[in-house]
């Protein structure tokens, strides 16, 4: 709980000098009760000579999109699970232009996927959230995160106690 709550405070109050291109921060898992799991992954987008737009939402097995990330369940082996409900946001103190975050040129700026999935009685095995698609503009330059950069995009919540669970 502390650690959940450590990610949640620096992801709102940090915005730091360092300039990189893009790196996962953190990520976190808390186990609300028995069916219910919030997932968090908490990015920076930052580069010394260009601003970059990122995607304001997310939407659970969405196709590609320049404006939306994608993320899916999924179960320890890698299969992705249908069932279940989730709702996600994106958070972040960068503001808001045309459905996009915007970064300033030579600063980074931190970001916060948060995903609570609700597990149906048929996905009892779903514990991983994966990034499937990140989307942004560098400059005016659309790309997004290859396969293999996408993989740190991923956060499980195998071992993680229910929060209500007395020891």
């Amino acid at each position: 709980m502390f650690r959940l709550f450590i990610l949640l405070l620096v992801t709102f109050l940090t915005s730091t000098s360092s300039v990189y291109a893009y790196a996962v921060l953190g990520t976190g898992t808390a186990q609300i009760s028995e069916r219910h799991t919030l997932f968090l992954i908490t990015y920076g987008f930052g580069h010394d000579t260009y601003s970059f737009s990122l995607p304001t939402t997310a939407v659970r097995g969405s196709k590609p999109s320049p404006n939306v990330l994608s993320y899916s369940i999924r179960t320890p082996e890698g299969l992705t699970v249908k069932d279940g409900r989730a709702v996600a946001g994106i958070w972040s103190t960068a503001p808001k232009q045309e459905q996009q975050f915007k970064t300033t040129t030579g600063t980074s700026t931190t970001f916060t996927l948060a995903v609570l999935y609700e597990k149906a009685a048929t996905s009892s095995r779903a514990n991983t959230l994966t990034v499937d698609h990140l989307p942004f503009v560098i400059g005016n330059t659309p790309g997004a995160l290859a396969t293999h950069e996408l993989r740190a995009y991923t956060v499980s919540a195998s071992g993680t106690k229910a929060l209500n669970t007395q020891e």
